[in-house]
């Protein structure tokens, strides 16, 4: 399954929150387009885009979408044990790479 720059970084977000916690804890988009925006070489990220990218990631089942009944409503991303894995593979990847030097994953 191959997986667009956005949705690696999200996944690799919501992750690393888990790795911080050491639970399955729901991140917010806003959360999510923060980090992608710090990690996506200055870029900024389309709160559209990224929402798109977050449902295909829901559809490959690698995260579950939870509304939290507030005005407007708040949507959160919580990933599934399969995202997990998949989030732990790219974690690696970039711990890796930035290691090596600054920016050489993502660029």
């Amino acid at each position: 399954m191959a997986l667009s720059t956005i949705q690696k970084l999200a996944l690799s977000c919501i992750g690393r929150r888990y790795n911080e916690q050491h639970v399955f804890t729901p991140v917010t988009l806003l959360a999510i387009t923060a980090y992608i925006d710090e990690h996506y070489g200055g870029r900024k990220a389309r709160t559209q885009n990224v929402r798109q990218s977050l449902a295909r990631l829901e559809q490959q089942c690698l995260l579950t979408v939870h509304t939290l009944n507030e005005t407007p409503p708040v949507h959160t991303y919580q990933l599934t044990e399969v995202g997990m894995l998949k989030a732990q593979e790219i974690i690696l990847e970039e711990d890796s790479a930035a290691s090596q030097g600054p920016d050489l994953f993502w660029s």
